[in-house]
């Protein structure tokens, strides 16, 4: 103690000459200010000199490890004899009696009536001071940990500015009791949305959580200590939320402790805490010594015995549960068995219960309907999965189950392993495109209503009737199994939220309706955060299995769930059923292994033949190669067939348009062509024509005409035009040839021809519908109301064509009949032929086949399309290009994705 007091009288020599010159003018307290800055480091310099004397002073001279040891056991018996920090009345601080000597651990858990000390702690520092209120923070923590029994306690860091000071928790507490650090305000968001509803759930179910932990003698609602460090910098946003949780958190067993820097101006135009003074007190990073005991906090974390022992206690207490051996899976046995038929459920091991009873995990159109896994990265989910997936196609034929797999993991790869496999129908490993996820779910509903048709006239209620009354034509089973779901059911923020609503429209309609049809929900998830699940889905739940997930995911599916979830290690579930419980080990399968099993099964299967399966990846190309060449070629008919692309839904067929001699058998494509995706597109419908034509010995020649300006595209051109049916026509000719053409078609006597034109709106003679200059030119002209030279009267009118518009338009109207067709290519429809009166009505009169691709909102105003139709949200990335095909004809559309030509 001697030792300390040098040190102790220059801190309180410090603190009143401070408190002296704050009371006096700012000219003496200038002056005074720098020499006392001066002497400060010394000050700090001493004390770390003396740290490790002090520590001995406090703990006791030359501490053996055995008497280390000792002193830790009488603070664990401590802690686990409170359920709660008690009513105290006066003072904040237990004062806990450790061989003769005082550890003052804060009381951090206060609900007093009356007490004007807060809940929370407020710790105020400078930029200067950084490392020694970090360094306090630090032991303060530790003091709370230790203050209860271990994992009553979770910790959340919140490090908005990247300031770091926390890495001596994160990195040695288990992932139970402490949290990777949160430094994007979008994850803040995320975690005060959680905390709010467990908030909530918990004053639901058991009022104010420390009455209720007080009254039950045992921690049935774990605490949650947020730390906020370097407030209040980029804490703005979050404000409203975390004010709330601040103010009122304790009642839910939520309490923050806040490192204020008080070197951060506070911006006037936000609230801050620290306006909520009854909400917390505030503490000062000093070390102050008075007869041998520290005030504040006993500094555990500094001493180089007791800091290990409290981790190593910490984290092994974390991971103290009813531990099992990894059970394995003998699926080996079931793949050598012959395929067991289904009757009434589906059922197949997935685990075993700590009494080693076999866990079975089943879908039966009477109490096992749709089920919901629930687990959070690490909790040993996608295992679980797998093993659900793995027993099912083992066990059952391609024949009576059907699986529709779609996995929103970030890269989807979990899935990857089925993509052979021949109960899968649909396999869809992306989240980038919603559209397909819609699409595959269309089929289902489609594929439900036909059932419904099918058992209506069957005269029975079910699956399983229908099937006893038809052993010949039984109808497979059908499983949606959705892992990482909460994609399907988060539509915040984005564009095409009537997707979403139809997607969670099909997905109800299959929680309720599905049970008798034999279609049933698998749903997997990590979290349920800002997800918008409808409570008619999760209340035709029928089966949770739930691994280790956070406590406000457990409690939303199974009510009183948390406490029992909280303690799962990996691989552990607890199993809620509407008419049963358990808690059981699943097995342990391997990745290696498990790829091997899914190939066992595939040998199985080889013999069995199925169709149409699905199998999307998100980034995908298709070009015009050898399979769709071949069906071009079994096409029957005397004339080109232009193939597009390939339909986006459960089929994924080629959508092709065969230019019949037949009036408006033209094809128009437009949209935003900045990285050539509407050029690339028309390159590959004028290969496939040339296909189509070349492989049935079909008459007919091709004509480009080219105003696009990019360089690639008119090489890549040139290229299609080395085909002996194929020219590039020069600017400079098009005029006469166009008039030409007019000519043939006007004495019917034209060849076959597909005229292509690209970049119509850059064409010069085109805008400003220059004559013709050719020697059977006949200048005279007859114009309509508009001036526009009768382009859109009837084709059986007396029309010259020597004008470029009129020529054109006289071959839109008149060439289809003689097998002349156009494929012309524009940015926006109302361009066309530069009249600004183009309807729908005109337009179609002279193209049935429209192709469109992203384009903005406005481009397809004046042709009356369906409101379904949002150009402005198809993708126009190149490896998830697409477009929609509208038949005017048959008033059908089509989403796809074009053909590439390389």
């Amino acid at each position: 103690m001697k030792t300390i007091e040098p040190v102790y009288h220059i801190i309180r020599e410090y603190a009143q000459k401070q408190e002296w010159i704050t009371a006096n003018s700012k000219e003496l307290y200038s002056k005074e200010s720098t020499a006392l800055r001066k002497n400060i480091k010394n000050v700090f310099s001493e004390l770390r000199d003396l740290l490790p004397e002090m520590l001995q002073i406090e703990y006791g001279e030359g501490m053996t490890k055995v008497e280390a040891q000792a002193i830790f056991e009488q603070i664990k018996q401590n802690a686990l004899r409170r359920y709660a920090i008690e009513l105290l009345p006066i003072g904040s601080y237990y004062k806990d009696e450790v061989q003769k000597q005082y550890i003052y651990t804060p009381q951090f858990v206060n609900w007093q009536q009356g007490n004007d000390t807060g809940f929370n702690f407020v710790v105020n520092y400078r930029e200067s001071d950084k490392l020694i209120a970090e360094r306090f923070v630090n032991n303060l923590i530790m003091n709370i940990l230790l203050s209860l029994p271990a994992k009553a306690v979770h910790l959340n860091f919140v490090d908005l500015s990247l300031s770091g000071g926390y890495e001596t928790f994160t990195k040695n507490l288990d992932e139970s009791m402490c949290s990777k650090a949160i430094m994007g305000s979008q994850e803040f968001d995320q975690l005060l949305t959680s905390l709010i509803e467990r908030m909530r759930s918990a004053l639901q179910e058991y009022g104010e959580a420390i009455r209720y932990n007080v009254a039950k003698h045992a921690i049935k609602v774990p605490y949650e200590l947020v730390v906020l460090t370097n407030y209040p910098k980029n804490y703005n946003s979050s404000l409203s939320n975390l004010s709330s949780l601040f103010e009122n958190g304790y009642k839910g067993g939520i309490f923050f402790i806040v490192m204020n820097n008080t070197d951060v101006p506070m911006d006037e135009r936000y609230p801050t805490l620290l306006k909520l003074q009854k909400c917390y007190q505030v503490l000062q990073p000093e070390v102050t010594v008075t007869t041998n005991e520290f005030i504040n906090a006993t500094p555990i974390m500094s001493h180089h015995m007791l800091a290990p022992m409290a981790f190593d206690y910490l984290s092994r207490e974390a991971k103290r549960k009813e531990e099992m051996p990894p059970l394995i899976a003998d699926y080996q046995s079931i793949i050598k068995q012959d395929f067991m038929p289904i009757h009434e459920e589906i059922a197949v091991p997935v685990g075993e219960t700590f009494g080693r009873e076999k866990v079975m995990f089943r879908l039966s159109t009477i109490g096992h309907i749709h089920s919901f896994i629930l687990g959070q990265s690490g909790s040993g989910k996608s295992v679980f999965l797998h093993n659900v997936i793995t027993g099912l196609i083992a066990k059952y034929s391609p024949e009576d189950l059907h699986l529709y797999l779609l996995d929103f993991k970030l890269g989807g790869v979990e899935f990857n392993r089925y993509r052979n496999e021949k109960h899968v129908k649909a396999l869809l490993v992306d989240n980038s495109d919603i559209q397909i996820t819609l699409e595959i779910l269309r089929d289902i509903s489609e594929q439900m209503r036909e059932r419904g048709k099918a058992l209506r006239a069957c005269g029975v209620s079910s699956i399983t009737d229908y099937n006893k009354a038809n052993p010949q034509k039984r109808m497979p089973r059908i499983l949606l199994v959705a892992d990482e779901c909460h994609v399907m059911f988060n539509p915040e923020g984005r564009k095409n939220l009537k997707q979403y609503n139809e997607i969670s429209d099909i997905i109800t309609k299959i929680a309720k309706e599905g049970r008798s049809q034999g279609v049933h929900l698998v749903l997997a998830t990590q979290t349920l955060a800002q997800t918008e699940i409808s409570s008619e889905i999760l209340n035709n739940i029928s089966d949770h299995y739930l691994l280790k997930c956070a406590a406000v995911d457990s409690e939303k599916m199974v009510r009183d769930s948390s406490e029992i979830t909280g303690n799962l290690t990996t691989g552990q579930v607890y199993y809620h059923g509407r008419d049963d419980a358990a808690q059981f080990q699943a097995y342990f399968v391997p990745t290696k292994e498990g790829i091997e099993l899914v190939e066992s099964i595939n040998k199985k299967t080889a013999s069995i033949d199925v169709k149409d399966q699905f199998y999307f990846v998100g980034s995908q190309i298709f070009t015009v190669n050898g399979d769709v060449k071949k069906e071009l070629a079994n096409i029957p008919g005397n004339y080109p067939v232009a193939s597009v692309g390939r339909s986006i839904d459960i089929k994924q067929v080629s959508v092709n348009i065969p230019l019949r001699p037949d009036d408006a058998e033209n094809i128009m494509l437009f949209g935003i062509d900045d990285e050539d995706q509407v050029s690339e597109t028309t390159l590959a419908i004028l290969h496939s024509l040339q296909a189509s034509t070349l492989s049935r010995h079909v008459d007919c020649h091709y004509v480009i005409m080219n105003f696009l300006t990019s360089n690639k595209m008119k090489m890549k051109f040139e290229k299609a035009a080395e085909s002996p049916d194929t020219e590039i026509i020069g600017k400079r000719e098009i005029g006469s040839f166009l008039y030409q053409l007019c000519e043939d078609l006007s004495n019917h006597n034209a060849r076959p021809t597909v005229l292509v034109l690209l970049g119509q709106e850059k064409m010069r003679d085109l805008k400003f519908d220059n004559a013709i200059e050719t020697d059977k030119t006949d200048v005279e002209t007859n114009s309509d109301d508009f001036g526009f030279g009768n382009a859109f009267a009837d084709s059986g009118s007396n029309i010259k064509y020597d004008t470029y518009r009129k020529a054109l338009a006289y071959i839109l109207d008149n060439g289809g009949e003689q097998g002349v067709h156009t494929v012309l290519q524009i940015d926006k429809p109302d361009k066309f032929l530069f009249d600004d009166y183009v309807t729908g009505k005109m337009l179609f009169a002279k193209f049935k086949h429209l192709i469109m691709l992203r384009s903005d909102e406005n481009a397809i105003n004046r042709l009356n399309l369906s409101d379904d139709i949002s150009l402005e949200n198809l993708s126009s990335d190149p490896e998830r290009l697409r477009a929609i095909y509208y038949n005017e004809g048959s008033d059908a559309y089509v989403l796809l994705t074009p053909y590439r030509q390389y």
